[in-house]
């Protein structure tokens, strides 16, 4: 009779046994994930806001709007589009700095993810570039057309155009007055025997000579 030998108990190796580790990137958790749910919760909003205010300001500065733009509407204006700007410089540099911790840490994806970005950026940024370009070309060509080649000379040709014609206004309003005033002189009699009629000899003088005002001192 022959007895099969009972089945012995083997242990495992040490070296059979295989641990495995699953590393938890710290960038899931922590301070980095909340810093990145507020970035993209306060991105939509922060974007909105500037539109709303770039377009109020433009409408405002237009006068399509019941409000005026004095100087302390143009200062709220202004300190406004001031934070939004800096709200969105200050959303793109803690963007940059977490995809570049990203990326430090060797996450996955993280490469992929900044190429996305940047190609993304270039897309956006080659449009704005363009539109800026042409317009300031465009507004430059139709505030400066051919006959306006020189816009300092022009605008001091016609400075020198005013003066000109202030002096010549002045001058001839001197010898009006130097005029009139020969005129009184010969009147000397009548303003001793009449001084009705000569009052209207001098009304008369002014107003065919257009004197606002004349006074006899």
């Amino acid at each position: 009779m022959i007895q099969e030998p009972a089945p012995s108990e083997t242990k495992p190796s040490p070296r059979s046994e295989t641990a495995l580790t699953v590393a938890v990137p710290a960038s899931a958790s922590g301070p980095q994930f909340g810093e990145s749910r507020f970035i993209s919760r306060f991105g939509p909003i922060a974007v909105t806001l500037a539109i709303v205010i770039a377009s109020l300001t433009v409408l405002v500065f237009a006068d399509y709007t019941p409000l005026r733009p004095t100087s302390g509407v143009v200062l709220s204006f202004f300190l406004a589009n001031a934070f939004i700007i800096l709200a969105l410089i200050g959303l793109l540099i803690a963007e940059a700095w977490r995809l570049y911790k990203a990326r430090q840490a060797q996450l996955a994806g993280a490469r992929l993810h900044i190429r996305i970005v940047a190609l993304f950026s270039v897309i956006a940024a080659i449009p704005a570039i363009l539109i800026s370009t042409v317009g300031s070309v465009t507004l430059d060509r139709s505030l400066n057309p051919a006959f306006m080649q020189d816009v300092r000379g022009f605008i001091y040709n016609t400075a020198e155009a005013a003066r000109l014609f202030r002096e010549s206004q002045c001058r001839s309003l001197l010898q009006e007055a130097h005029l009139t005033a020969s005129d009184l002189d010969r009147a000397k009699l009548l303003f001793e025997k009449d001084r009705v009629l000569f009052r209207e000899l001098f009304a008369s003088r002014s107003r065919y000579l257009g004197f606002a005002t004349a006074a006899l001192i």
